[in-house]
């Protein structure tokens, strides 16, 4: 069950000053959520909620959006853990009229150190952390008839594993650069579509194992979308050094309409 930690709205300030506010309206220029937006916003519009089970124990995600929105979508943090970066990029989802739900599997802790986010990633607990998304999974498929997941490098490995392991309620897979499977039989679980996007120039995710899960997902009658860019790996987070704007935005553009396609 969900436990609301702390939810602030400010309706009576904008209700006691409808001058300002149109005001303010009128010269105010709102971006397009379907435009990729790559600088951190000064403020965040979901909060922390906190859910247990037996096997997980009490753990956390970010919740923001429409809460009676018919789809959901749940995202799963890099190795950095869920930072702000994560925060706003399930924001930009949000805007888009869906419930936004970031299961955070590293018990609030997050880093900027690549040595220690390597260091949690390895030394993870899967077995606790395929259960933490199983259960989030569950508990938000009970509110939300239909469910996209989506992750980048650490977080997209498990977008993919966490559909493998739900596949009943799953809808729709993203997965930016994270470990792949290539076994047709393993991926032929997946009853959803994914969409994967991926970097050519990726040392870790090189273009060979990309291949190898197409091919995967061809012999398993998969349905699925491959982007291939010419950039690096993590290419898509921009608080990083190997963020390359134009492929960035033009991955959003191609999540956010595969997310429209199997999702609305």
């Amino acid at each position: 069950m969900f436990k609301r930690l702390s939810i602030v709205f400010s309706l009576l300030a904008l209700l006691s000053a409808p001058s300002a506010v149109s005001e303010t309206m009128d010269t105010m220029v709102m971006p397009n959520p379907k435009d990729y937006q790559d600088v951190m916003p000064k403020t965040f519009m979901g909060n922390m909620v906190e859910m247990s089970s037996d096997k997980t124990g009490r753990f956390y995600l970010y919740a923001t959006g429409d809460k009676t929105s018919r789809a959901a979508i749940v995202l799963i943090h890099e190795w950095w853990g869920l930072n702000n970066q994560i925060r706003a990029v399930a924001d930009q989802f949000a805007r888009l009229g869906y419930a936004v739900y970031a299961v955070d599997i590293y018990d609030q802790r997050f880093t900027t150190y690549t040595r220690q986010a390597s260091e949690w990633a390895q030394n993870i607990d899967k077995k606790r952390a395929r259960a933490i998304l199983e259960t989030a999974i569950t508990n938000i498929r009970a509110r939300h008839k239909k469910i996209g997941v989506i992750g980048w490098c650490f977080g997209g490995g498990w977008s993919l594993q966490a559909s493998l392991a739900q596949p009943d309620y799953v809808n729709a897979t993203v997965i930016y650069y994270g470990m792949l499977e290539s076994d047709p039989k393993i991926l032929g679980r997946l009853k959803g579509s994914v969409l994967g996007i991926f970097a050519s120039k990726d040392r870790w995710i090189t273009p060979e194992k990309v291949d190898a899960f197409e091919k995967g997902l061809k012999t398993a009658g998969v349905k699925h979308i491959i982007k291939r860019y010419d950039a690096q790996h993590a290419f898509a987070n921009f608080t990083r050094g190997k963020y390359a704007k134009g492929p960035a935005r033009d991955a959003w553009k191609e999540t956010v309409s595969f997310f429209e396609d199997n999702l609305r």
